[in-house]
């Protein structure tokens, strides 16, 4: 499943198969050769387009959470949202959720 003879188009739907049978992103990643904020943005990609419901990536209240407590997460560097929320999310937590925030506001 590597990912040299595959399409740009073809690459978000394998990470996509793969989660659905239950493989961890890291196992994705690793398996594919890909970064983990690959695979994550082939998995937030889905969601935007309505192949994956938000709750298999991240958990609804946290994501609500995020957006409550940093509604212009999208328009701030990594390091800004890291000490706006001050420890109270994990970096993973507010990338993926910067991720899903720019994919709806498209």
């Amino acid at each position: 499943v590597k990912s040299d003879k595959l399409s740009a188009q073809q690459n978000p739907q394998v990470s996509l198969f793969l989660f659905q049978q239950r493989k961890f992103i890291a196992d994705i990643a690793k398996l594919r050769d890909f970064a983990e904020t690959t695979i994550h943005a082939h998995l937030v990609r889905a969601v935007g387009d309505g192949r994956l419901a938000l709750e298999k990536l991240m958990d609804p209240n946290l994501f609500a959470s995020i957006r409550q407590a940093l509604p212009h997460l999208p328009t701030l560097k990594m390091s800004e949202a890291i000490d706006a929320c001050q420890g109270s999310f994990s970096y993973a937590d507010l990338l993926l959720a910067r991720s899903l925030m720019a994919q709806h506001a498209e």
